[in-house]
């Protein structure tokens, strides 16, 4: 399973949408859309902003930016 994969599963099993996401931490949707279609990492302030609305951290979402 790659790191977008576990992302978009943390989505639905958190019963959060993009638009939530966007609305909390400031990225577009646009944005996050591509971050999962493309399956790219987010640069690391993006990350943080996720995660903490994920109340998660960062390292747990996206191992390979453990800082």
């Amino acid at each position: 399973m790659s790191a977008t994969q576990s992302f978009e599963q943390l989505l639905k099993e958190k019963k959060l949408t993009i638009q939530k996401i966007a609305d909390e931490t400031g990225v577009s949707t646009l944005a996050l859309e591509f971050l999962i279609y493309k399956q790219h990492q987010p640069k690391p302030h993006i990350a943080q902003k996720i995660a903490k609305v994920l109340e998660m951290k960062v390292g747990e979402i996206w191992p390979e930016l453990k800082p």
